[in-house]
């Protein structure tokens, strides 16, 4: 552990096992996005493997839902991208495509937008990877969902061009 966090990790590691568990994983996902921002992909890699292996250890736990892992493993998909490790970042895209599918369920305004992105990220990833028949495939049920999104949302609709232009170039 980094020394200026060393007192926080022995602080919260005196308390109760699983809520440490659970901030610790909390406080890996956020370092791992900072150091995405900061072009430290492979400590990235790490901080957000450990986030995610918190998170699942915890399931069920209070403080700990498939969203908090749906986006570890959709930052841990990024991150891996970065480091050009495309398989791995294909398979952590898949997993957090099945979550957000599941949360799409119970609530679809709320997780379309996220499930639109994951769907963009995976097809990307299985077309660098040459998987054609599978980067077709995202991208046919990615856009009548971008429609649906544009016609509640100007912003969206931007989004929509911006990725329409990616998909022919």
């Amino acid at each position: 552990l980094v020394s200026s966090v060393r007192p926080l990790y022995e602080f919260l590691r005196a308390g109760d096992e699983i809520k440490f568990q659970v901030i610790y994983g909390k406080y890996c996902k956020c370092l791992g996005n900072a150091q995405m921002l900061a072009g430290h992909f492979q400590d990235a890699v790490t901080s957000l493997d450990v986030a995610l292996h918190m998170f699942r250890l915890n399931a069920g736990s209070e403080g700990v839902d498939d969203v908090q892992a749906a986006s570890a493993l959709h930052s841990l998909g990024d991150a891996y991208g970065r480091t050009c490790e495309f398989v791995k970042s294909a398979n952590a895209y898949e997993e957090a495509l099945k979550i957000r599918k599941k949360l799409l369920v119970s609530d679809r305004k709320r997780w379309l937008l996220e499930y639109s992105k994951l769907l963009n990220n995976l097809g990307l990833k299985y077309n660098t990877l040459h998987r054609y028949a599978e980067a077709e495939a995202c991208f046919s049920e990615l856009m009548p969902i971008r429609r649906e999104l544009a016609a509640g949302d100007s912003r969206n609709l931007q989004w929509l061009a911006s990725a329409l232009q990616s998909y022919a170039g």
